[in-house]
């Protein structure tokens, strides 16, 4: 049986299915510093997981549940640098296709539409100034594209998981901050529904319920998600503790002169040295305190809409690529 006869098969199940799954999504830091905003290259880190509902599992059955993704991402103040998916192997290791997000930049021009999924978007696809054309993962010629836009596309399908707890979906890297831009936000969304404030409209994540032990497997509702999440540093806070003092001039004191620098090791104004400028701007306000949303803020998550039909057919092949049916070989 090829993989579309399968993909119709899941979505008789869809439509027969009077069962609403729960997987939420969260968005946190993700960075590598000892405050976990940003990476060894003072970019700033966004992690993005998604927790299935294991509640919905049929008491004794221990088999899992498969979740499928499909999210769409816009960085505000600051550039995109890349994105990743995180832990592949044991999380979210299906790449699936998705509903157009951003018509601008994804399309036939630009290779990345999947002829092999009814001219859809499939898994990671990015447009950002540095990203060229293969800075994602994705089954078309392309998976990104060098555009002005700082747009992240996902639609990924999980393994079977057994455990609760958040599970880490994609990380997105974002320009670090300097003093003339000390704030980073990202806005989530999709392709559903109406507009929101962020400029998107809702996204997606659903999940196979009734374990994988037998069929017919029963199929959640799309929970759907948009938010706005900001982060901020204030001048001179080299650690990132919402504390411009001390600490703060001992990282300066410790890189003065050195080139090749960031945020994280002294150079506050973004010029690549940590000198007399830099230790000029934390003086300028010495024991200020404050800071923004240093962990992830900003909030706006809605979950439990029906899908309209147009999407359902959506949810049946994101699904079945979420137990890995429609994973497929390419040359």
């Amino acid at each position: 049986m090829s993989w579309k006869s399968f993909a119709i098969t899941g979505l008789l199940c869809v439509l027969a299915s009077p069962a609403f799954a729960a997987p939420t999504v969260s968005v946190t830091k993700g960075g590598t510093t000892s405050n976990g905003n940003l990476d060894a290259n003072g970019n700033w880190v966004w992690k993005v997981q998604i927790t299935p509902d294991l509640s919905l599992m049929p008491a004794g059955d221990t088999t899992g549940t498969p979740v499928a993704a499909e999210l769409a991402f816009a960085s505000t103040f600051r550039d995109v640098v890349s994105a990743a998916r995180v832990n592949q192997a044991t999380n979210f290791d299906t790449i699936n296709p998705g509903a157009i997000v951003f018509s601008s930049w994804q399309n036939t021009t630009n290779g990345l539409l999947d002829a092999n999924s009814n001219n859809r978007p499939t898994g990671l696809q990015l447009d950002c100034p540095t990203c060229g054309t293969n800075a994602g993962a994705s089954y078309t010629t392309n998976s990104s594209v060098s555009g002005a836009a700082n747009q992240v596309f996902a639609a990924l399908g999980s393994v079977v998981y057994t455990t609760a707890g958040a599970k880490d979906f994609i990380t997105i890297t974002l320009q670090g901050p300097n003093d003339a831009n000390r704030t980073t936000t990202l806005n989530m969304g999709g392709a559903y529904g109406a507009v929101q404030a962020n400029g998107l409209a809702s996204g997606r994540v659903a999940q196979i319920n009734g374990g994988t032990s037998g069929g017919p497997y029963t199929t959640g509702n799309f929970d759907t998600f948009n938010g706005a999440f900001t982060r901020t540093v204030i001048r001179g806070d080299v650690t990132m503790d919402g504390l411009a003092a001390d600490a703060d001039l001992a990282v300066i004191l410790s890189n003065f002169n050195g080139t090749g620098k960031h945020w994280n090791t002294g150079d506050l104004n973004g010029d690549g040295i940590t000198a007399d400028a830099d230790l000029a701007l934390l003086l300028s306000n010495f024991n200020g305190t404050g800071g923004t949303n240093l962990s992830a803020g900003g909030g706006g998550l809605s979950s439990g809409n029906v899908p309209e039909p147009a999407s359902v057919a959506l949810l049946g092949l994101a699904l079945l690529g979420g137990l890995g049916i429609i994973r497929r070989k390419r040359s």
